[in-house]
């Protein structure tokens, strides 16, 4: 979503100024004569240069093709001020081949008030232009192959590169800091330093993604979650710079910014709304003033007053073949809509607002190829189609706040578990983890995919019993890890992790007893306390997939090769029914002396699995990972999986590691 600056609309005008001088006498007693044949020589009338209007740069018609070749792809456009704009497009469509060497993003700024047209630097295939100012000149431009950032100033040359983990920055209006998300958490970050600053969202929330900023009002408009054990959004509004919770609902609709108030687009009784924010009062408008329901059809003109429509919906909501070209905008008390239809029967995508001329720049479709264009709005003539109703600006639903900080809360176990309670609190300040059972588990795994019982239903005796094998097992098993090392799935704020669930039976087709899923910013595993056999490589095999996933979240292709590791021909079930005639071909199970690849059949389910029984086998059961590492072929697969956790932990402090001892 790009942002803009928002300025005042500023107006052209031409002035032609015409100082006439008039001939005077010259005071004292002389006369002048006027039978004489000597008259005075006029003195020339100075003219001053008129300066170029808009009319002398642009023809007077709505739709005005600028002087630049047709271009193969669908061009990005931005304003930069001083009357230049700067586009961007592909030698290739968005289906970017496999290929993407020979892929690249072209560059060229030109001036409308002159028609100069300069060609600019080239870039990377997954580049693109995001945000731009035209104030300063600058623009952002993000790489997404080489997860980076770069500043531009207007004629393209490169003031700051930028690396960045995730995508969704929000900049500042001089791009001298941005906003991310990182974790669930908010930072402020400074762009000549890199200094990062934690910013305190109201109440702890963690934050999912920021949807808009207001960085003339230092507002930003985040989506939070309602809950620390499940998805559900809540949609803030939150003041930066006083520390001042604004809004807080289940509603959301997508903000955008211009000359410091705030619209919206959003639906609401009846149909389509237009709405417009000032002064922390949003004006609403008449539902249905725009046609039609669906907002589809429909784009905002970032850093503008402007909507616009460019085609009609059938019934369904898909592109009818019909032109709509349509102008819709605000002020403060009602709707206003230019409809400039019978003035081009061509789609335009509009880009950006040329604010210096109170026009837009877009890309008109030629027929398989497009040219730039702008609209002169100052042409057109609105008229209002809708009044306004005026609501309360901000609302604060006290509800989700008590929600989410009620599921904060770990209830207390029962009194015949406190000592357990105590181990298990131990455990958790010495490994950087958090351990929960009985009652302790029903909220956390509310968002789990499987039907999991707990142990508070069982006699006192026997929970305890199960608790306590449960816990001296995993203590076995988490020993083996280096020190520090579950620390590491802590996010920068401390929280987060993971989390050990000991729950009673586990209902699913596949006999599950134990799984692992991730849930918002927590690493969870479940694990059946009451089946005990084998339950140290049972938690090493979760623990596994949670590595996978937290080495997923840092280096999406750490898994490249692995497929090298495998028989040729070879290829995963994808799925966990594996009972063929051919299931234990390549496993230990098939007595083979040599081609051992898979532990048994339901290594050969995913490749996920394939790792996970592997690090089951060297982390739980010692004896059978003895005789599986004899064989080359399982101990080319740890050693891939040993390097990939070099790769993605920070290992400074490990010493001798406990599943590397196979390794050469």
């Amino acid at each position: 979503m790009r942002s803009r600056f928002n300025k005042s609309i500023l107006a052209i005008m031409f002035a032609l100024i015409l100082i006439v001088f008039a001939g005077c006498n010259r005071p004292g007693d002389q006369t002048t004569d006027i039978s004489s044949n000597n008259t005075p020589t006029p003195v020339p009338t100075p003219t001053a240069t008129p300066e170029p209007g808009l009319d002398d740069i642009l023809p007077q018609q709505y739709v005005v093709e600028l002087d630049i070749d047709a271009l193969q792809y669908n061009p990005e456009i931005y304003y930069v001020g001083n009357d230049t704009i700067v586009l961007t497009w592909k030698n290739h469509n968005y289906d970017v081949p496999s290929d993407t060497a020979n892929v690249k993003t072209f560059t060229a700024t030109y001036n409308i008030a002159t028609g100069q047209y300069t060609e600019g630097p080239q870039f990377a295939a997954n580049c693109m232009f995001e945000h731009a100012d035209p104030v300063t000149g600058r623009l952002l431009l993000s790489d997404y192959s080489a997860r980076k950032y770069y500043i531009l100033d207007s004629e393209l040359n490169t003031l700051h590169t930028i690396d960045i983990a995730n995508y969704g920055a929000k900049f500042n209006t001089d791009f001298s800091k941005y906003y991310m998300v990182t974790d669930g958490y908010l930072y402020e970050i400074d762009v000549a330093t890199g200094t990062s600053t934690y910013i305190s969202v109201p109440y702890g929330f963690r934050v999912s993604y920021m949807d808009t900023y207001d960085y003339v009002n230092n507002i930003i408009y985040l989506s939070v979650s309602t809950s620390p054990y499940s998805y559900g959004s809540a949609y803030m509004a939150y003041d930066i710079g006083k520390g001042e919770l604004l809004s807080l609902t289940t509603s959301n609709i997508a903000r955008f910014f211009y000359n410091g108030s705030a619209y919206a687009v959003g639906y609401g009784t009846g149909g389509f709304q237009l709405i417009h924010e000032t002064d922390k009062q949003r004006y609403t408008f008449a539902p249905g003033a725009v046609e039609g329901t669906d907002m589809t059809g429909y784009m905002y003109i970032e850093g503008s007053p402007y909507f616009v429509k460019n085609y009609k919906l059938d019934e369904y909501g898909n592109y009818s073949g019909d032109i709509a070209n349509k102008l819709y905008s605000f002020d403060g008390t009602s709707v206003l809509k230019c409809d400039f239809t019978a003035q081009s029967n061509s789609v335009f995508d509009i880009e950006d607002y040329l604010y210096d001329f109170d026009m837009l720049v877009a890309a008109m479709d030629n027929g398989g190829t497009w040219k730039v264009v702008v609209l002169r709005t100052d042409l057109m003539e609105f008229s209002s189609i809708g009044s306004a109703e005026v609501t309360d600006a901000y609302s604060i639903d006290n509800n989700i706040i008590t929600s989410y900080q009620q599921d904060l809360v770990v209830p207390e176990v029962d009194e015949h578990l406190a000592a357990l309670r105590q181990r298990a609190d131990d455990l958790e300040k010495r490994y950087g983890i958090k351990i929960y059972f009985s009652n302790q588990c029903a909220k956390p795994l509310s968002n789990s995919s499987y039907v999991t019982s707990y142990t508070d239903n069982y006699s006192e005796n026997y929970e305890r019993d199960l608790i306590s094998f449960a816990l001296s097992e995993f203590e076995q098993v988490a020993a083996r890890y280096p020190e520090g090392f579950f620390k590491q799935f802590l996010d920068a704020q401390g929280t987060g992790g993971i989390n050990i669930f000991l729950v009673g039976s586990i209902t699913s087709t596949n006999n599950t007893i134990a799984y692992f899923y991730k849930s918002n910013y927590t690493y969870n595993v479940a694990l059946d306390v009451t089946y005990q056999v084998g339950q140290q490589g049972n938690f090493a095999h979760e623990l596994w997939h949670a590595i996978e996933t937290k080495m997923s979240d840092i280096d999406p292709d750490w898994q490249d090769g692995w497929d090298e590791l495998n028989p040729d021909g070879f290829a995963y079930y994808d799925t966990y029914d594996y009972y063929d005639n051919d299931s234990v071909h390549w496993t230990y199970y098939d007595w083979r002396t040599d081609g051992v690849y898979f532990v048994d059949a339901y290594g050969k389910t995913y490749a996920k699995e394939d790792r996970a029984r592997i690090m089951e086998k060297v982390m739980g059961d010692p004896g059978m990972a003895d005789i599986l590492m004899k064989h080359d072929t399982m101990k080319a697969k740890l050693t891939f999986m040993c390097d990939v956790i070099r790769k993605a932990f920070d290992t400074s402090d490990w010493g001798e590691l406990y599943w590397e001892r196979y390794l050469p």
